[in-house]
C-alpha cells in the first residue's frame, strides 16, 4: 500500500454495507463478500515490504476487520533472481537500504499516514526473525507471516460449489501471474479481475447508476523481448483472447457514489458506526 489510492479503495470498499456485497457476491463474487471468503494479498515494494502489511493490518483494525487474512508476495517480479541477494531481484536500489530485525525494512523507519492509524493487534514479522529475538519461528508457520498462495489457497478451499472469485488489482500483477501459473485449474476459480485502484473499488461495488459500459474485445500481449518484462497489451482482432473490458462510467456519478460512500458514518462492513470502531480499537485488548 504505496499510494493514497491503495488506501482509499480498501477504504471504500471496507466502508460498504455487509448487505450490498453480499447481494453482488451471492451468486458468483467472493472477493468482499462472505467474511470467510475475503482476503488481502500485498505485493511489497521492496522499500516498505513490512510496513505494507502493517498498514493494512491497522486499517482492517480500525474498520473492525481483524478477521480478514492478508498474504505476503514476492518482492520481486517472475524469473527475477540476484545471486547475492535473491528477495530483490533485478531492484537494485533495494541493496543500499538498510533492514530491520526482521530483515526487512522496519514500518517505524517510515512516516505518514501509518503513523495516526490505530494500532492493530497484528504485525508483519518475517520468517528469519527468530535469530533476531522476534517471537518467530520457521519450524512454527502458523506464526509467521501467511504468504499470499498460502492466502489464495485457504480462500479457494473455503469457497462454497460453484462460488468464484472477484480480484480487484492495485498494483503489479505478479501475485495473479504466480497463481495462475502453479496453481492448477486456478483460473477456473476466478470470476472477474478488475483493475485500476478505486475505480476498480467502486465498480466491483456494483453501483448500477454508475452506467457501465463493458465490451468484449480480443486482446493480445506483444513484447520484443520477454512477455514478464516488456510485455504490452493490444487489440489483436485475429488472434487475441476475448475479455471484457470496462470501456466507461458515467463520471459524475462515479465522483458522488465515491465521496458519498467515504462521507457515511452509520455503517461500515461489520460495525455499526464510527463510534464503535473508535470504542473497539481505543479499548485495551480484552477490556
Amino acid at each position: 500500500m504505496d499510494s493514497a489510492g491503495d488506501f482509499l479503495a480498501l477504504f471504500y470498499l471496507l466502508k460498504l454495507p455487509v448487505e450490498v456485497i453480499n447481494l453482488k457476491a451471492s451468486d458468483v463474487s467472493h472477493f468482499l463478500s462472505k467474511i470467510r471468503c475475503m482476503a488481502i494479498i500485498v505485493s511489497p515494494t521492496g522499500w516498505a515490504n513490512a510496513a505494507t502489511i502493517d498498514v493494512v493490518y491497522d486499517l482492517l483494525h480500525m474498520m473492525g476487520r481483524d478477521d480478514i487474512p492478508v498474504g505476503l508476495g514476492d518482492v520481486f517480479a517472475i524469473n527475477q533472481s540476484d545471486s547475492i541477494f535473491s528477495a530483490v531481484g533485478d531492484c537494485k536500489y533495494v541493496k543500499a537500504i538498510p533492514h530491520g530485525s526482521g530483515g526487512f525494512l522496519d514500518s517505524d523507519t517510515l512516516y505518514g499516514l501509518a503513523r495516526n492509524l490505530p494500532r492493530s493487534p497484528r504485525r508483519y514479522t518475517a520468517e528469519n526473525s527468530a535469530k533476531f529475538g522476534a517471537p518467530r519461528d520457521t519450524d512454527h508457520p502458523e506464526l509467521r507471516q501467511p504468504l499470499a498462495l498460502e492466502i489464495w489457497d485457504s480462500v479457494v478451499q473455503k469457497l462454497e460449489p460453484g462460488s468464484k472469485i472477484s480480484i480487484l488489482t492495485n498494483g503489479p500483477l505478479t501475485n495473479l501471474a504466480k497463481i495462475i501459473l502453479s496453481r492448477k485449474n486456478s483460473s477456473s476459480v476466478i470470476q472477474d479481475t478488475f483493475l485500476g485502484e478505486i475505480l476498480g473499488a467502486v465498480v466491483l461495488a456494483g453501483d448500477p447508476l454508475l452506467n457501465p459500459i463493458l465490451q468484449i474485445k480480443p486482446i493480445k500481449v506483444l513484447a520484443e523481448g520477454v512477455e514478464s518484462k516488456d510485455g504490452q497489451i493490444v487489440v489483436d482482432e485475429k488472434q487475441g483472447k476475448l475479455v471484457k473490458i470496462l470501456e466507461s462510467v458515467d463520471p459524475v456519478v462515479y465522483y458522488d457514489v465515491f465521496t458519498m460512500q467515504l462521507g457515511v458514518k452509520n455503517q461500515s462492513a461489520v460495525v455499526g458506526s464510527f463510534e464503535e470502531q473508535r470504542r473497539m480499537w481505543s479499548s485495551q485488548p480484552n477490556s
